[in-house]
């Protein structure tokens, strides 16, 4: 919601700026939704593509989807396509997502309680064809994989990506996570009463809760040794990651 790129973030954190607007595209006026703001993205109706000099169109529905697959394409080109530099199979793709593109499944359903007749291509997205696309536009023949495991899906994309890396199962993974806004979660969040309808401040003593909103981040990850040795800019280094499964209750 900063805008496209590393540096509109870096500034946004830097100067503490906060981008909370009042919720588009959905109805909150029933007292029940106790936040009326979010940090939303206007969905363009077409968006420059830098890894290949192309301008697309973008259709509302595909809207999440065009978010996750252009970010990591703009993280290919900033890492210097390292894609380029070894056979396609050792390039892995891992993304991680709490909703995926549900925007279509919820009009589906929204056509299905109306009771009109609905359109089965709004099924079509399903979140593992984000991570296949983003392979197929790099010409990547390693593992792609798909991580839904909630507010932990980008991280835990990233945390195996890692693993593949390390374990030589790949010799460059592209890895993050995307969400858009979507009504399941504010719904789901409202019910779980952990937003706050002032908006999100962390840190802050009198912190009430998070805010929602769109967001994607998508990192290329090598071991260092290929990375200095090609004359890559290394941003960071993972020095370890662990994961566990003892949660007993998804929201508990």
């Amino acid at each position: 919601c900063f805008g496209r790129g590393v540096d509109p973030l870096v500034d946004a954190i830097a100067t503490g700026r906060a981008e909370l607007r009042p919720l588009s595209g959905i109805d909150v006026s029933d007292r029940w939704f106790t936040a009326k703001t979010a940090m939303q993205i206007a969905p363009p109706t077409a968006i420059h593509r830098p890894f290949d000099g192309t301008t697309r169109e973008v259709d509302a529905h595909r809207w999440p989807a065009a978010l996750a697959v252009e970010t990591a394409l703009d993280a290919v080109v900033s890492a210097g396509r390292p894609h380029h530099l070894g056979p396609p199979h050792r390039v892995a793709v891992c993304s991680g997502t709490s909703h995926g593109s549900n925007h279509g499944l919820l009009e589906h359903l929204a056509q299905v309680h109306a009771g009109a007749r609905p359109d089965p291509t709004l099924l079509a997205d399903t979140p593992a064809i984000i991570a296949l696309e983003i392979a197929a536009l790099l010409g990547a023949c390693g593992p792609a994989l798909t991580f839904n495991t909630a507010c932990s899906a980008g991280l835990n994309a990233i945390g195996q990506a890692f693993l593949l890396v390390r374990d030589g199962r790949a010799d460059c993974a592209v890895a993050g996570g995307h969400d858009a806004f979507s009504f399941l979660s504010l719904a789901g969040f409202t019910s779980l009463r952990a937003l706050d309808p002032e908006g999100c401040r962390p840190f802050d003593s009198a912190r009430a809760g998070l805010s929602l909103g769109d967001g994607a981040a998508y990192l290329v990850l090598e071991r260092e040794d290929a990375a200095r040795r090609r004359g890559a800019t290394v941003l960071a280094t993972i020095g370890g990651y662990g994961y566990t499964g003892e949660g007993y209750h998804a929201t508990a």
